[in-house]
């Protein structure tokens, strides 16, 4: 059978969701009953932050790598808290195929699983495909030429913008949450960490510009010239009132 991407699969405590393709099929074969054996067969990855109860790593699978989400329950009364709420594994799925429906270039992930037991939200799962080209923004911010930093902008603005003009509000837009590829022929910005996401039927310039601090905030910690800003402002302006 293959998941479907709006319809769940509901298997033992496990409701699952697929991109309809045979892989997501296949991962979550392998991961059930229990995600954590063939999770802890990888690595997880260690930053610099820590997102509250997120662990992110990499699996290997059919020799094949992939990333792994996972979000772990909070406290005595985390079950409880969430039963009428999607957990952010499910959040961050919807707002992946917000972004596909508009055109807003993230990296979508290929499985979904929550964990619910008698309606009570555990652990919850995002798998992605391992992108192993590009890197974030503020890793390479430093390495980047003139030329690169003004196209970056250009790029920034439009993709940030897009997402703006369509009601999108990310939560959380460091520059860590900016994955860039200096692909040929253009500079390409996925935007990603979406389980923050919130939709507004409109745009609105007041929150779409609040939502925006973090940008700015690391904007100004690389010490971003005037006349950069300047071009990100014109190319996100452009794309909210296109």
């Amino acid at each position: 059978m293959i998941l479907s991407a709006s319809k769940p699969l509901q298997k033992g405590w496990y409701r699952i969701y697929g991109n309809g393709s045979a892989v997501s099929t296949a991962i979550a074969q392998a991961l059930l009953p229990e995600p954590e054996r063939l999770i802890s067969s990888g690595e997880e990855l260690v930053t610099a932050w820590h997102a509250g109860n997120a662990e992110k790593g990499r699996f290997t699978f059919q020799g094949k790598c992939y990333f792994y989400k996972r979000y772990a329950p909070k406290g005595a009364f985390f079950g409880i808290k969430n039963i009428f709420r999607p957990s952010k594994a499910l959040r961050a799925w919807c707002f992946a195929e917000k972004f596909a429906n508009y055109a807003v270039p993230t990296i979508a992930p290929l499985l979904c699983m929550e964990k619910r037991r008698c309606a009570l939200l555990g652990s919850s799962y995002l798998i992605f495909p391992f992108i192993e080209f590009g890197d974030n923004l503020l890793n390479l911010w430093g390495v980047f030429s003139d030329s690169q930093r003004l196209e970056c902008m250009r790029v920034l603005g439009e993709t940030i913008g897009k997402m703006h003009c369509h009601g999108i509000l990310h939560g959380d837009l460091n520059w860590r949450n900016l994955l860039v590829s200096n692909g040929d022929p253009v500079m390409q910005v996925s935007i990603i960490d979406l389980d923050g996401c919130r939709y507004r039927n409109v745009y609105d310039e007041t929150l779409a510009l609040h939502d925006l601090k973090h940008f700015y905030r690391d904007m100004s910690r690389a010490a971003v010239s005037d006349g950069l800003m300047q071009e990100f402002q014109r190319s996100w302006q452009s794309a909210v009132t296109d």
